[in-house]
């Protein structure tokens, strides 16, 4: 009888790489969030958001760098004539249209 396996089983087994990349990713929000809460209050919110951004740009630059030999096949063909591309930024107007219409009636 075959063994059952979690998606987390599955995601430790079978993408190693992508759990480190996860919890990464987790603490630099977590710490720069509480960096940036330790230097700044509520009421400018511009230079917390500048740290966390910033700290993310930098974490993303850093495992470019690392999986670069995985990355770069990725980034070798950007599909920007593919007609699912256009199609999908087709349909983002109208549903970005019926999202701020949604919002503006719930905030009435």
């Amino acid at each position: 009888m075959p063994t059952y396996e979690d998606n987390e089983t599955k995601l430790r087994t079978k993408a190693g790489p992508a759990w480190t990349v996860y919890f990464v990713y987790l603490s630099v929000i977590a710490i720069g969030s509480l960096i940036s809460f330790e230097f700044w209050d509520e009421e400018g919110m511009e230079p917390f958001f500048l740290i966390v951004e910033l700290s993310l740009l930098v974490t993303t630059l850093i495992f470019v760098i690392r999986f670069w030999s995985d990355v770069r096949p990725l980034i070798a063909r950007l599909g920007i004539f593919h007609p699912s591309t256009w199609i999908g930024l087709a349909l983002l107007v109208p549903l970005l249209l019926l999202n701020y219409g949604y919002h503006n009636l719930l905030m009435e």
